[in-house]
């Protein structure tokens, strides 16, 4: 069988990607052709990868008129059996994988106000309700909770919304990884409390909140903090309360080396606002890393509270600082 997929870049530069790159390495028992405008890293075998007619990305409402010709000319330039997409970008997929509810994420992390009057809304939530609501195909949710959102925000047949969850290579990620190489990296003391955290969305993550939680917890403990982006504002901001001194900025690290960034630490925190799976929070726990969490339904089906760490609830910078104490202290 082979199956065609969408792909902006080789780069495992957030969950969607991972996810995607991950499911293409995998799945192994099937042919997969990739389209795309070129990738920086070089593409494992037997992988077929080939660009795609016109613009650069079919990503934005008026592209999507464009997507089923497009796709139905890939089915026959390539001999797919099947299209599978990531994400709601494009229309004449057979699967579609759906990694966030727009609109709930909106309701979660946005003002009202946004709502009402920020056309970057408008545009997203009618791209994705005209993908999910014109859909003949499967889709596939990568949570109960997102499936929830799903069937709550759009007219859909619940029967077509399935639950595949995120997983983790437990080859990669396991309690004998070891941070020690991570801490000598930074210099930070073997002996030091150390959070840490992975992301790169920071407002949306909860990661103001982190930088106020240190400001409560004692001076010895310090924040490892993992992933892209601009953190200008966040060493600023860091600066502003006092607790520069304190953070340490890993940047984007590899995937062989994340792993061993979480081992590094005693508390994995991720105080995030909305998430549809919460990837992070699972490779913490697959190393063996207590972990302090925002109190989402999604993260709540697979966290147990008082077993893995402790979940907090989001915005709360008094009870993310007395979670990470109480997950630090000798009894987690």
């Amino acid at each position: 069988m082979r199956v065609g997929t969408f792909l902006r870049t080789w780069f495992r530069g957030g969950g969607v990607s991972r996810h995607t790159l991950e499911l293409v390495e995998r799945l192994t028992d099937v042919e997969w052709v990739c389209f795309g405008h070129g990738f920086e890293t070089e593409v494992p075998t037997p992988i077929e990868v080939a660009g795609v007619p016109g613009p650069p990305a079919v990503k934005d409402v008026a592209n999507l008129a464009r997507s089923p010709w497009l796709i139905d000319q890939l089915r026959e330039d390539h001999d797919l059996d099947l299209f599978h997409a990531q994400d709601t970008n494009t229309l004449g997929h057979d699967i579609v994988t759906v990694h966030s509810c727009f609109p709930a994420y909106a309701h979660a992390e946005l003002s009202q106000l946004y709502t009402l009057v920020h056309p970057m809304y408008h545009k997203n939530l009618v791209s994705q309700k005209l993908v999910l609501e014109n859909t003949d195909g499967l889709i596939v949710a990568v949570s109960e909770d997102l499936r929830e959102d799903l069937l709550d925000f759009y007219d859909l047949d619940p029967t077509q919304v399935r639950v595949v969850y995120n997983g983790v290579d437990l080859e990669a990620f396991h309690p004998d990884v070891d941070g020690s190489p991570i801490r000598r990296e930074h210099g930070i003391d073997p002996e030091t409390p150390l959070l840490s955290f992975v992301g790169h969305e920071y407002e949306r993550k909860g990661f103001d909140d982190i930088l106020q939680a240190l400001t409560r917890l004692p001076d010895e403990v310090e924040l490892l903090t993992v992933g892209g982006g601009d953190h200008e504002p966040w060493k600023a901001r860091a600066r502003e309360l006092g607790v520069a001194d304190r953070v340490t900025w890993a940047g984007y690290v590899p995937d062989e080396q994340l792993p061993a960034h979480y081992a590094a630490s005693d508390v994995f925190v991720f105080p995030t606002r909305y998430e549809s799976f919460g990837l992070v929070v699972l490779e913490a726990m697959a190393t063996g890393t207590p972990t302090v969490a925002g109190d989402l339904a999604c993260i709540r089906e697979f966290f147990t509270d008082g077993e893995h760490g402790h979940l907090v609830e989001p915005g709360d910078v008094d009870d993310l600082a007395e979670a990470a104490v109480r997950t630090l202290g000798p009894d987690g």
